[in-house]
């Protein structure tokens, strides 16, 4: 009688294990069919499948299905660094190119050209900077000059990114400080810094 029931056990679960693998392959077998059917497409439906299962292994997330988090940041191309009494501030070419453009024509050994950039004034006051007796201003390379600050918050002083409608020379891109109330010594080309004092 114990062997009947022991064999009646084997019966049910080996059934039991069928009835699985049956319920299952028919599944698989049909979506299978359906991305051969779709051609390349089925191909990338199992590939984005294992790409998520994959994800989720490591941590990494799906870009396409953010949840509102911030995107990394970009590395700007040129950063500007501003110091003054209240602290320090640092502008990216991209943001200041994004500023109200202004013009000034300018000479500089016996040639006119016309530079567009913005405001140094603007650039201060965005970094809080409302007032100054002396600027000093650096290149990448070291070269440094100093304005007053009434140079500084002139509507004669920019910081050029453009010279006659393109772009600036190796030499002085892709920023210049240029102002036609001083003399051409005091023009910064390359400019990585502007301390206020």
């Amino acid at each position: 009688m114990r062997k009947l029931r022991v064999g009646f056990a084997v019966i049910l679960v080996m059934m039991f294990i069928m009835v699985c693998f049956a319920g299952c392959a028919p599944a698989d077998k049909g979506a299978e069919e359906k991305g051969n059917e779709a051609g390349d497409g089925g191909g990338e439906i199992e590939e984005t499948g294992k790409e998520q299962e994959e994800g989720k292994e490591t941590g990494e997330e799906d870009p396409d299905q953010g949840d509102g988090a911030s995107e990394p940041a970009v590395e700007s191309a040129w950063e500007i660094k501003i110091s003054g009494p209240g602290g320090e501030k640092v502008f990216a070419i991209e943001t200041i190119k994004e500023m109200p453009l202004t013009k000034i024509s300018a000479q500089k050994k016996d040639e006119t050209f016309e530079y567009a950039g913005l405001l140094l004034s603007a650039v201060l006051k965005e970094a809080g900077i409302s007032e100054a007796a002396k600027v000093n201003l650096e290149a990448e390379d070291g070269y440094s000059s100093e304005i007053s600050g009434e140079v500084a918050f002139s509507d004669n002083t920019i910081l050029a990114y453009m010279v006659d409608g393109g772009d600036l020379d190796s030499k002085s891109a892709p920023l210049i400080l240029i102002t036609t109330d001083d003399t051409p010594k005091a023009w910064v080309g390359q400019l990585v810094t502007i301390e206020v004092e």
